[in-house]
């Protein structure tokens, strides 16, 4: 992860933020294992990435993070989320 983190500057300190392909596997990882209290948050956090990013749901980079690190449950309320 930190090979391929963003180092940026907030208020004069250098600090490092994952990639967003990072970002997103540990968001499929956390809903994997959720607490179901949790799921929609962490949902709608991934559909913003994607939109934020221009990542396609439907596209194969998401895909391969979805068999990586999370499910194809997962990838499919993800995809109908992003449709909305």
């Amino acid at each position: 992860m930190l090979a391929e983190s963003i180092e940026v500057t907030m208020k004069g300190t250098g600090v490092k933020i994952p990639s967003v392909e990072h970002l997103i596997a540990l968001k499929l990882h956390a809903l994997k294992y959720t607490n179901p209290r949790r799921e929609l948050k962490d949902l709608l956090d991934v559909v913003s990435l994607l939109e934020a990013n221009k990542i396609d749901p439907n596209g194969g980079k998401f895909k391969e993070l979805c068999e990586r690190y999370g499910t194809q449950k997962i990838q499919n309320k993800i995809i109908a989320a992003s449709s909305k």
